[in-house]
């Protein structure tokens, strides 16, 4: 969660050099979120709360620091700082405690960068510039890519009209525009007044392609999965359909093949065993004619108390636009361990 100021800074007198903003990011366990009330400490310059990850300082031109946050593949957080249009990439140890921040991103054409969001299908961060009515990508080596840039517009049209946020539905760019002119200084905004009507933009990100199609039948199969949503996910395969556990005998317990019905019966257990949900997250996608692989991690908390962490691969392969058939490549141990042993005393 980012913190976009974390300590107000002192009035300054007309013409002089403000001091800088300070802001950051906080870190909370899922177990955290679904139990109690958080409370957090003050920010002090002699210490912080312990859930603060990242702090960061800016020039404090606008008085929005960090802003956007959003995860890659590979577990490395990005943080965007509004009012200098950059990225900051941290790497995060087991903990999730920070090893590492470095500039990942910037570029003159990014004046601003509010809202982030990382695509798992195309490996890229997708930006949008609240102060230069932009929304830009950038790929995995921090290089910016402007898709769309227009003037002042009330967004009629479809135009940017102060984007704030974005995020991805199918291989569309979903962009808010906040439209707050007032709450910048005139001479750093595209945006000159707040006006109707109050407009939601898209981008098309990728060519209506076979492959992409199925690349975004696999995301909702993962959708519904994580949802525990049985009927959502029957409703994407075949009627033949297998799901099969890839694994030597004497291992994990769970490998095999499974019709749609053990499939069914396989999510319903779960539920029991991990009763707040599996949440898996898809980290990267390739396609190739009618077959999908994926890498992935899923983390819930099972009624023992123990944090089940599952590291996948997938191959998807789909047939007349339904999912004929997937094999699944995971950690066996930890799933046994974690899944079945724990429970075998009841």
């Amino acid at each position: 969660v980012s913190e976009t100021i974390l300590a107000h800074t002192p009035k300054t007198k007309k013409g002089k050099q403000k001091p800088a903003l300070k802001s950051g990011v906080y870190a909370f366990t899922l177990d955290e979120l679904q139990n109690d009330l958080i409370k957090l400490l003050p920010y002090s310059e002699n210490g912080a709360d312990e859930h603060l990850v990242v702090q960061f300082e800016s020039s404090n031109r606008v008085g929005f620091g960090a802003d956007g946050v959003t995860i890659d593949a590979a577990g490395n957080l990005y943080t965007s700082i509004m009012e200098d249009g950059v990225i900051y990439q941290t790497k995060l140890d087991s903990k999730n405690r920070a090893v590492k921040t470095k500039l990942f991103a910037r570029d003159k054409n990014m004046v601003s960068a509010d809202g982030i969001v990382w695509n798992p299908v195309d490996s890229h961060i997708y930006v949008a510039d609240f102060l230069g009515n932009a929304a830009h990508a950038i790929d995995i080596k921090g290089r910016v890519t402007t898709l769309h840039k227009n003037g002042d517009t009330n967004g009629a049209d479809g135009s940017l009209d102060q984007p704030c946020e974005v995020i991805i539905r199918g291989s569309e760019l979903i962009i808010v525009n906040m439209d707050m002119a007032w709450a910048v200084p005139e001479n750093l905004l595209v945006n000159t007044e707040v006006d109707q009507p109050y407009t939601i933009s898209v981008i098309q990100l990728e060519k209506d392609t076979q492959e992409a199609k199925n690349k975004q039948l696999v995301l909702h199969f993962w959708q519904y999965f994580s949802q525990g949503d049985t009927n959502g996910v029957a409703r994407l395969m075949t009627d033949d359909a297998t799901f099969t556990v890839i694994g030597r005998p004497g291992g994990f317990e769970g490998i095999g093949e499974k019709s749609i019905q053990d499939l069914v019966e396989t999510m319903e257990w779960i539920k029991e065993v991990i009763p707040n949900g599996l949440v898996y997250s898809i980290k990267g996608m390739i396609a190739e004619g009618n077959k999908v692989a994926a890498e992935g991690e899923s983390y819930g908390v099972t009624t023992k108390g123990k944090a089940y962490r599952g590291i996948y691969h997938f191959l998807f392969e789909i047939e007349n636009g339904k999912i004929k058939a997937v094999r699944e490549y995971l950690e066996t141990m930890h799933a046994q361990q974690i899944l079945i042993d724990d429970f075998k005393s009841e």
